[in-house]
């Protein structure tokens, strides 16, 4: 199982759209980055997005590309100051390869609560980072930038 961490596209600001939905950059960021998944014929079954609309929107345009066919469910427990542990103790019972798309600071929270290692991560909008399990822990395998 393939762990997929990705931080939502570059958002409005809150003047433009109280809602601070993706940016027309943000879109483009996110598309850019789901067609480099494609490349890599990476397949996702499980989407989940914070509660918050630039995540929700940045998880609808990478499921149009690379997850068609995957559940996209909202989770109240990945908004941006949230505690990564109650996702952390969830992970050990999945199955599937799945996508998370959060914030920061909680994705590299995250990956710290996750890995053994220092793999520290800098998360642009847009960027993600896939981590397989490695024994007990998680180990950061790859990490694309739009």
């Amino acid at each position: 199982m393939k762990l997929y961490l990705m931080r939502h596209g570059q958002a409005q600001s809150k003047d433009l759209d109280p809602d601070q939905g993706l940016s027309e950059k943000g879109k483009t960021e996110v598309l850019q980055l789901a067609r480099k998944l494609e490349a890599r014929s990476i397949q996702i079954d499980r989407i989940i997005h914070s509660n918050k609309t630039r995540a929700r929107q940045t998880a609808e345009l990478v499921q149009g590309v690379v997850a068609d066919s995957a559940q996209c469910n909202e989770s109240d427990d990945i908004k941006p100051n949230d505690d990564p542990e109650k996702l952390k103790k969830q992970i050990t019972d999945w199955t599937v390869d799945t996508l998370v798309v959060s914030h920061l600071p909680f994705i590299p929270a995250l990956i710290d609560k996750l890995s053994s290692s220092n793999d520290k991560v800098s998360f642009d909008t847009g960027t993600i980072a896939c981590l397989e399990k490695n024994g007990m822990t998680w180990k950061v395998l790859w990490v694309e930038n739009p």
